[in-house]
């Protein structure tokens, strides 16, 4: 048998659907904040609690953690359901993020007391690595600290953030890991194109992208432009608009500089329109280096065209087999999580998200981000990147995303290799963010206390009892990493696996979280949060098109005389003298009530949001989905009845042609 090594992410043989990567990113977005704030703030908190003795419910953060992972399901955060699955989506992150903020709000208030902390303002740091003198950003205002690690540290000075003046003029601020350069033609990092903003014409549906370049290009119109420096900052505001037939997309930008190699790039994007992919690109000049992409554990390395791929057609001996919806030709378009990098041994050029997931890097260097992918249609026919079925076709008038989203992105040119620490501080420094909060009450001594005693990332601190939690860490660097001492280690369900000194590369490991400090459990305390983010999604601006809904109602009075046709033409067909001939009636005649019963069940779900709802109509809905949910089963089966005769000697009769609906489209 032979051994498969790598990373085994291919739609040769059964379509990935690399479209739904991109489908209703605000989705992602949403879910990138929540599962941030659990993850990064809420469970390393309620474990250092749980640790010292104060009273948690563990099991409420259980429960929310099962809400969160109820909607990164399959066809969920993958953006391919009807728009009512996404909207009850959006309601639960919106119900989990109060949440989560409440019971921060009520965990940090022990921290004072627990931790013998001074009065003033602090932030909780999550990196595990050291900053000297880093300045960052929080609310209206810019503060400085050293860090040692992960943490909570007292800001040491804060300044405003400067205020922005217009300027028409080149704008150059330096600091000592880049030049950035701004003017009204464009930005640039060390003399490489950022931010670019990419529109291109997307005749595709929610599972696959089909794109192409409109002609012309559309223009991408810089509207204004301010900049400001302070002590050690400055700041960028920056508004761009594209206007192109139908599209409408408009831009309300922050560019934050400090003493870091990070460009701290937030972008409110709010667009009107459909059928475009809206990219942001890094222009990098690299040629010929291969790409990482971080994907969880690892940075996955890539080349930059998947061309491993069937064409429309394939082997005869592979038809019975291959009946899925499959890719074709090559693939561009990749998925990742938090940053994609092109370099070497001594520099890193990157640009990280939070929350996107998909990327595209050219011949020329040019890493490509999808920001917005708007589309009408839940699945379609006809495309030039997939053959087969990929799902209902079904008007999904979300999926045009007309929503202002906030965009959270960085550049960094960095003279380091990508598994260093010197680049993934960094890194780690935008991944994990920071929580801040005040506290007033309690009059302690202390200015700072280190969390977590070792120079690893971690992905989860989870509390498993009364005074026991778990930290999950993993090594990204090339060579093994000695552990600060040696650490009791676990299996993921907390079953004891003795001692652990070293981790090799790549190695996932779970150990016994502790501070290594003996902490008293305080009765009561109180703490506010500060600076917290907003809601990065704003109403959808859309609703559905009833021209588009007379559309499909006459589609189904086509497929209807279609149907009508075939079903004419079967009953001239012996089924024991032309076998071949009278399945393949009968194939079609299931994919014709198919398609009518999807076609119906999306007029009713695009009534349902217009109307709202009602009993009547809900009840036809449901009636209406069971007999779709039948009609496809039917219809798989005769996909398979099919390739049976396929695989059998041929049919002296040749097949019926496939009939044509009056518009052109087959059924």
């Amino acid at each position: 048998m032979p051994l498969l090594t790598g990373e085994l992410y291919s739609g040769k043989y059964a379509s990935i659907f690399p479209g739904s990567l991109s489908a209703r990113t605000y989705l992602r977005i949403e879910n990138a904040l929540v599962e941030r704030f659990m993850a990064y703030y809420l469970e390393p908190i309620q474990a250092l609690l749980n640790n010292a003795g104060v009273a948690v419910d563990i099991d409420e953060t259980a429960a929310m953690w099962k809400r969160l992972i109820g909607t990164q399901l399959h066809d969920c955060i993958g953006g391919v359901s009807v728009d009512q699955v996404h909207d009850q989506m959006e309601s639960t992150y919106q119900a989990l993020y109060r949440q989560t903020q409440a019971r921060l709000e009520q965990m940090m208030g022990f921290l004072p007391e627990l931790l013998n902390l001074e009065p003033g303002t602090y932030a909780f740091f999550p990196s595990p690595y050291a900053y000297q003198d880093l300045w960052f950003r929080h609310g209206q205002s810019a503060s400085q600290l050293s860090t040692q690690g992960c943490g909570i540290y007292q800001l040491d000075r804060s300044q405003a953030l400067p205020i922005p003046s217009t300027t028409t003029d080149e704008w150059v601020w330096e600091n000592g890991y880049f030049t950035f350069r701004i003017s009204p033609k464009g930005c640039w990092l060390n003399q490489r194109s950022i931010g670019r903003l990419l529109l291109e014409k997307d005749r595709g549906d929610t599972y696959s992208a089909d794109p192409e370049p409109f002609a012309p290009p559309p223009q991408v119109k810089i509207v204004h432009l301010a900049t400001a420096a302070g002590s050690g900052i400055a700041v960028v505001k920056l508004a761009r608009e594209i206007n192109h037939k139908d599209i409408r997309i408009t831009t309300s930008e922050r560019i934050f500089l400090n003493q870091t190699p990070i460009v701290d790039w937030q972008m409110q994007v709010d667009a009107k329109g459909s059928d475009y992919r809206l990219r942001v690109c890094f222009d990098t000049e690299e040629r010929h280096h291969p790409v990482h992409a971080k994907m969880p554990y690892d940075f996955q390395k890539r080349s930059r065209v998947d061309c491993n791929y069937f064409g429309r057609s394939v082997p005869k001996r592979l038809k019975p087999l291959l009946m899925a919806a499959r890719e074709v030709d090559c693939v561009t378009d990749f998925p990742f999580q938090g940053l994609v990098a092109l370099g070497d041994a001594k520099r890193t050029r990157a640009m990280l998200a939070r929350g996107l997931r998909e990327y595209a890097v050219d011949q020329s260097g040019t890493i490509a981000v999808t920001l917005k992918r708007s589309v009408q249609w839940l699945a379609k026919g006809d495309l030039r990147t997939r053959v087969g079925d990929a799902g209902p076709c079904m008007y999904t008038p979300g999926a045009r995303d007309q929503r202002n989203t906030r965009f959270e992105l960085g550049f960094i040119d960095l003279a380091a290799p990508l598994r260093s620490e010197a680049f993934l501080k960094w890194f780690y420094l935008f991944e994990y963010g920071y929580l801040c909060f005040n506290n007033t009450a309690f009059k302690g001594q202390r200015r700072r206390v280190r969390l977590w005693n070792d120079t690893l990332p971690w992905s989860g601190i989870q509390s498993i009892g009364p005074g026991r939690s778990l930290i999950r860490v993993y090594n990204p660097y090339d060579q093994p990493h000695h552990l600060a001492g040696h650490q009791r280690t676990t299996d993921p369900f907390a079953t004891d696996q003795g001692m652990l000194e070293k981790l090799a590369p790549n190695q996932i490991a779970h150990l016994l979280f502790t501070t290594g400090q003996k902490l008293t459990p305080p009765a009561s305390g109180s703490a506010d949060l500060i600076d917290l983010p907003a809601w990065p999604v704003g109403p959808d601006h859309g609703s559905p098109q009833l021209e588009q809904m007379e559309a499909m109602q006459q589609r189904i009075r086509r497929l209807q005389q279609t149907r009508d046709q075939t079903r004419v033409q079967l009953t001239g067909v012996n089924e024991e003298q032309a076998p071949r001939i009278y399945h393949t009636l009968c194939h079609q005649v299931k994919q014709l009530d198919r398609e009518i019963l999807e076609q119906q069940l999306s007029i009713l779900l695009n009534r349902l949001t217009l109307e709202g709802p009602s009993a009547a109509l809900e009840e036809e809905i449901r009636t209406i989905g069971r007999k779709t949910n039948l009609a496809r089963r039917h219809r798989r089966t005769y996909d398979y009845i099919l390739a049976l005769f396929s695989a059998g000697e041929e049919d002296p009769i040749d097949e019926p042609p496939q009939p044509k609906t009056n518009d052109g489209n087959r059924p």
